[in-house]
């Protein structure tokens, strides 16, 4: 009963970070690696509510392909996931690394569908039994999975003293799923895989500890027309510094559509060097009950007002200077009226 609503809750989690995701803003690498981590947890979470309610073994067989086609995407998503959350220079340039350690994960589970030997693991029975294959794919999901922990940790190592609770959540969030598997595997574990239920208590800490980054709440002000419309340019960064969103007025002041996910000091630096304008910056954080979760920078095209500033500074200097000519010709006329006198 409990292991089945832990497993509904997993799904119900997964599938709420994937809509999420579809009208979240932010690095396009870093929402794509997130969405594969809950796609493969969702997959893994159902297949084994399917194996839970099997009542044939022809439904227990697609059950059993369904939860490990999950099991085998799932390492390699999360160790992207945490290798993008870490800025690790391979995942950032080369992605599709990690597809590649996937295909190992496939290539074995997909035993399923034409190996009636049994060599990953029985088809149709009603416990499980592992074939030698099986542990072959248990070793390369831990080596990927105890990476990925790895590079999580590094990340919330990374965070300053006073984000103590996002360090927390993102430390348990990697650790949770492999106390699952571990607990599986124990000779005396129980009948039941509580990987899937801890994996989804897990994403979920992680979801909202380093893709939020406490700006769940700012994000969707970040889309209104109000503040499209706004002349200011508005650009928001999170804790790492890149851009997760931006109005109209800045992508059309750096000239850029796709700010998002770049360096905040960049684009300001730039802005501050387009030639010819009077670019004026303010920058602020922004607090979240985590502490810092981030922080805003508004660009003020303060050209028209310098050049403006600057006609005034010589109008005044012509009116001083005419004063000046007034006050000597009048001088000047009080001294001819002595002489002349």
């Amino acid at each position: 009963m409990l292991y089945g609503i832990g497993l509904q809750f997993t799904f119900a989690i997964c599938l709420w970070i994937l809509l999420d995701l579809v009208r979240a803003r932010g690095p396009r690498l870093q929402r794509i690696a997130f969405g594969m981590l809950a796609t493969s947890c969702a997959t893994w979470a159902l297949g084994e509510m399917w194996v839970q309610a099997a009542r044939s073994t022809d439904m227990l067989l697609y059950a059993r392909r369904l939860l490990w086609f999950g099991a085998a995407l799932l390492p390699p998503a999360w160790l992207l996931t945490a290798a993008i959350t870490a800025r690790a220079p391979w995942a950032l340039a080369t992605p599709w690394r990690a597809a590649l350690a996937a295909l190992p994960m496939v290539g074995l589970c997909s035993l399923l569908w034409f190996d009636p030997a049994g060599r990953f693991t029985s088809w149709t029975t009603p416990r499980p039994v592992h074939g030698p294959l099986f542990y072959v794919f248990v070793a390369l999901g831990w080596i990927q999975i105890t990476a990925g922990a790895f590079y999580f940790l590094q990340a919330a190592a990374k965070l300053p003293r006073e984000q103590r609770p996002r360090m927390l959540a993102i430390a348990a969030g990697a650790l949770l799923p492999a106390v699952g598997n571990l607990i599986h595997l124990l000779p005396q574990a129980p009948s039941v895989d509580l990987t899937p239920v801890f994996l989804g208590f897990g994403g979920l800490l992680i979801r909202l500890a380093v893709l939020d980054s406490g700006l769940a709440s700012i994000l969707p002000l970040g889309r209104t027309d109000v503040l499209e419309q706004v002349p200011t340019a508005v650009l928001i960064a999170d804790l790492s510094g890149r851009v997760i969103d931006s109005n109209r007025a800045a992508r059309e002041l750096l000239d850029d559509e796709r700010v998002e996910g770049m360096p905040l000091a960049e684009l300001v630096d730039r802005a501050k060097r387009i030639p010819e304008r009077a670019i004026e910056v303010g920058r602020t954080r922004i607090r979240h009950a985590f502490g810092d979760a981030g922080e805003v920078a508004l660009l003020t095209d303060r050209t028209e007002t310098a050049s403006l500033e600057r006609q005034l500074v010589q109008a005044q200097k012509l009116e001083s200077l005419g004063l000046l000519a007034g006050g000597v010709a009048h001088d000047f006329n009080n001294l001819l009226t002595g002489i002349l006198g």
